[in-house]
């Protein structure tokens, strides 16, 4: 695909007066857009569309910066691979850190459920205050249906609460 700048130009300037397009005036090279695409333009079948070639160039750029962004983050890893230190790390440095101590045991150790439990029980209740500050901000502009939608979450988290403390997901252990 090449397009040479100065076709672009008599493109524009073609364009530009649609209406009195006449056989005479036409790009000096139409051998030198090979786009691939239809040509079509106000029955001349040999030029091609305006809207085509800004659409292609839009899409290479993107292309180019998707590329661009490839070979950064590629060439990222690469320098960082090659300027490595290349050599086996001791026992002491393989040991799992755990505030300085030594550690004791499997590190593959099962926490409890509840702890999950708590801290999901815990965003559920937080994000539902992120709901409720900006509503009561602007209660008074939304009407009896906002409150009554409002009712129905709480109503909603209410019950989800109720039903996790006689579950015992509360009880801290």
């Amino acid at each position: 695909m090449r397009l040479l700048a100065a076709d672009i130009g008599c493109l524009r300037l073609i364009f530009a007066s649609a209406n009195s397009l006449a056989p005479a005036v036409r790009v000096a090279s139409a051998s030198s857009l090979t786009l691939g695409g239809a040509f079509s333009i106000i029955g001349h079948p040999d030029l091609p569309d305006y809207r085509d070639i800004t659409a292609m160039l839009d899409y290479g750029y993107i292309g180019f910066f998707l590329l661009l962004g490839i070979i950064m983050v590629g060439g990222g890893y690469a320098i960082s691979w090659l300027i490595r230190p290349k050599r086996k790390p001791s026992s002491a440095q393989t040991m799992a850190y755990e505030c300085g101590e030594v550690p004791i045991g499997e590190a593959t150790h099962q926490f409890n459920i509840r702890f999950y439990l708590f801290a999901l029980i815990f965003v559920v209740f937080d994000v539902e205050v992120l709901f409720l500050v900006p509503w009561a901000l602007v209660f008074r502009e939304l009407g009896w249906f906002a409150y009554a939608e409002m009712i129905v979450f709480i109503l909603i988290l209410l019950i989800g609460w109720l039903y996790a403390w006689k579950r015992g997901a509360l009880e801290w252990m």
